[in-house]
């Protein structure tokens, strides 16, 4: 689909200088070497399947959003990567394409490195939160617990541990 805001968003990309993996590579080559109909046509060959109605309104959707061809292929490998089906998961694809379009990602080396940084922090944060269990056991259950209650603090609970039980002892009132 040809747009004029598609055509301005074309001549305003960065060149990179990032590096990227060779695996990244691969993905730039074959995201800027075909249009997004095409890409989603090898990859439906791939997996014995046929382009759906809806996966055509997709693309075009996608277009209307402002995005270049490399970029709705590269949100298309992703989509297909994250779910192992022969299908376009359609509502995912378009998440990620208001996404980048909301992040201003026009190009497919902005939004290889756009994925990287958050699978990074993705993984980051579920290594921090695995790393370190939550427990329920209270701290002073621990054997090496050391009690760091001051003085004045002690004799503030000893008195209030006193009127209750002095207050129980009353009768409860």
């Amino acid at each position: 689909m040809i747009s004029a805001k598609r055509m301005k968003q074309k001549l305003q990309q960065k060149v990179s200088n990032e590096l990227f993996s060779t695996q990244e590579q691969t993905i730039l080559r074959e995201a800027k070497s075909k249009t997004a109909l095409q890409f989603l046509a090898e990859i439906k060959k791939a997996k014995h399947a046929t382009i759906t109605h809806g996966e055509r309104q997709c693309l075009t959707e996608m277009a209307n959003l402002g995005l270049l061809d490399e970029v709705i292929n590269v949100i298309l490998l992703l989509t297909f990567n994250k779910v192992n089906s022969a299908n376009l998961n359609e509502k995912y694809a378009l998440k990620v394409a208001n996404d980048f379009s909301y992040q201003k990602i026009f190009s497919a080396e902005e939004a290889v490195v756009y994925i990287r940084e958050r699978y990074q922090t993705q993984h980051s944060k579920k290594a921090a939160k695995d790393s370190a269990p939550k427990s329920n056991v209270p701290d002073w259950s621990n054997p090496d617990y050391k009690n760091e209650t001051s003085a004045e603090k002690q004799a503030e609970l000893d008195e209030q541990k006193r009127k209750l039980l002095a207050k129980l002892d009353q009768g409860g009132d």
